[in-house]
């Protein structure tokens, strides 16, 4: 985002009442604040916004009320990625949702491009990505990276009871737990019900420290996936290639890399139990 701001809890009351959720708590680290709804959570650092939701959430429904935000505090959206993971085809119930989320992602921002990874009858990710940045200057050179680790069949009460997550709805479906750790950088573990009805653990961060063999290790999932999306300019930016991955125990099934305009790039692979 172009612009400074400062996010408050009743900025997202419209928001999360698009969406039909609640906010149940905030705390701030660092120069990262976190927003723990029931079944979302948003994080907002000094450039960014992430907003991140339970796969029965349809976040792309909030769209217009979070651009509405925006340009009341005077921000310009310089880039923005939607990504939702599907773990059915598309051809099923989720074809209709899909069509949804691109016909307003395309609306909000028509410059965009819209991508699929993955088998189209397996685990895929829907993926859209606007590039609005201005990079004619040495200074506009983006250098932020992202991964995604997305864990099917995890062991739920260990993984709960040792990274310490919160439980954020009333049924106990949703745990959570935020984290900063260092100016500008964050992480998420959000444990949580797949569309299986199964726990599943979704962890999320901008830094490049995260142990993705200890995260394997200590969630025991059936199969996960990895997805990198780095910038051009980003530190040691060429060492985060999913495809290049490795976990004793588990055979990789597939791996895909795609490079947009602007010389980032996104790559996913997608592991399962031997």
């Amino acid at each position: 985002i172009e612009g400074s701001f400062t996010i408050t809890p009743s900025d997202l009351m419209p928001i999360l009442e698009v969406v039909g959720c609640h906010l149940v708590d905030t705390m701030e680290e660092e120069d990262v604040r976190f927003f723990m709804c029931d079944h979302c959570l948003v994080v907002a650092a000094p450039t960014k916004i992430i907003f991140t939701a339970d796969s029965a959430i349809l976040i792309h429904k909030s769209l217009d009320a979070w651009l509405a935000l925006l340009k009341e505090k005077n921000c310009r959206v310089e880039w923005s990625s939607f990504m939702r993971k599907n773990t059915s085809a598309p051809w099923s119930s989720s074809d209709s949702i899909l069509a949804q989320e691109y016909t307003e992602l395309k609306h909000a921002f028509p410059e965009g491009n819209a991508f699929l990874f993955g088998p189209l009858d397996a685990d895929h990710y829907f993926y859209y990505i606007f590039d609005g940045v201005d990079r004619s200057t040495e200074s506009s050179k983006a250098m932020d990276m992202q991964i995604n680790v997305a864990l099917h069949d995890v062991q739920q009460l260990p993984v709960i009871e040792a990274l310490g997550l919160r439980k954020t709805n009333k049924n106990g479906t949703v745990y959570q737990r935020c984290m900063a750790l260092a100016p500008g950088k964050y992480q998420t573990v959000r444990m949580l019900e797949d569309e299986q009805g199964s726990a599943a653990c979704m962890v999320e961060s901008n830094s490049d420290s995260i142990p993705l063999a200890t995260l394997v290790e200590q969630f025991c999932p059936s199969r996960f996936s990895v997805t990198f999306l780095v910038d051009p300019n980003c530190p040691n930016g060429n060492t985060f290639d999913a495809s290049a991955l490795t976990f004793e125990s588990y055979r990789k099934d597939v791996q895909m890399t795609n490079e947009f305009t602007g010389g980032y790039h996104v790559s996913k692979a997608t592991f399962t139990r031997e």
